[in-house]
């Protein structure tokens, strides 16, 4: 069974996850991969910063905390930007930009649940 990320009261923010744990994988991240499907999201951890050089797309960006509750949110970001440093942040969630829910925001907990 796969992995879904959800809020605490139920709102489902992705139907599946994709884990980047290693520094190669964080690294890569999204470039040369395929897009992101709907519904999907790609999981980075450790993380507290997030780039999309090299991608040709936008993203939607969530960085959180070591507990999932969202610091810092992006819709829409850019191809060749930087996103902000958030020291507390051990979880970025990327997803194709404009599907990240927009009721996903500062201080809103997630949950993975399968």
């Amino acid at each position: 069974m796969s992995e879904r990320l959800i809020s605490s009261s139920g709102g489902e923010v992705a139907k599946t996850l994709k884990w980047a744990r290693s520094p190669l994988a964080r690294m890569r991240g999204l470039i040369r991969q395929p897009e992101l499907g709907p519904g999907c999201a790609l999981v980075l951890t450790p993380a507290s910063q997030v780039h999309t050089f090299f991608l040709r797309s936008p993203l939607d960006v969530a960085l959180c905390d070591a507990d999932l509750r969202v610091l810092w949110v992006r819709p829409s970001m850019p191809p060749n930007r930087l996103s902000a440093w958030r020291p507390k942040a051990r979880y970025a969630i990327e997803m194709r930009g404009g599907s990240m829910p927009d009721w996903v925001e500062p201080d809103v907990q997630l949950l993975v649940v399968e």
